[in-house]
């Protein structure tokens, strides 16, 4: 809710639900597989009105839409970036790279590139949108993996 987070929205109507989640669209300078995803999400969160329990069911499509839009931003940069560390301290200890180094290098992780979407992008906490709307630090960068 405006000017507080922990605030709590209630809806009289389908309508109001429905423009409520539209709201919440991406914008479109994300690639059009993501935003078909998370368009996916915000019907469930629209049928969640008749039965709630697809609210878990958009949540979850939700979370598939940002782990693919992650992936396709930050999963190359990381990958050379996991190859690099590994190869220059493989170097300096004058030894070849391991299978689990390779591995490690080779598998990057939804956790692994919410990391690095905080770390590369610079983001903090007054950029994250919901802390704009509402004025109140969510922590959600405190609250993401590895941090």
């Amino acid at each position: 809710m405006s000017g507080d987070i922990g605030g709590q929205v209630s809806f009289a109507t389908f309508g109001e639900w429905r423009s409520f989640v539209l709201e919440l669209s991406p914008r479109r300078a994300i690639p059009e597989i993501v935003v078909r995803k998370f368009e996916r999400a915000q019907k469930l969160h629209i049928l969640a009105w008749l039965d709630f329990d697809l609210i878990k069911a958009g949540e979850l499509v939700g979370m598939t839409a940002l782990e693919l839009a992650l992936t396709d931003r930050h999963a190359n940069a990381e990958t050379q970036r996991r190859r690099k560390l590994v190869a220059r301290k493989a170097e300096t200890e004058n030894r070849n790279i391991s299978k689990g180094e390779k591995s490690w290098t080779e598998h990057v992780s939804f956790a692994d590139l919410l990391k690095y979407m905080v770390e590369s992008d610079g983001l903090t906490e007054e950029q994250v949108p919901m802390n704009k709307r509402c004025g109140a630090p969510s922590k959600v960068i405190g609250r993401s993996p590895g941090k």
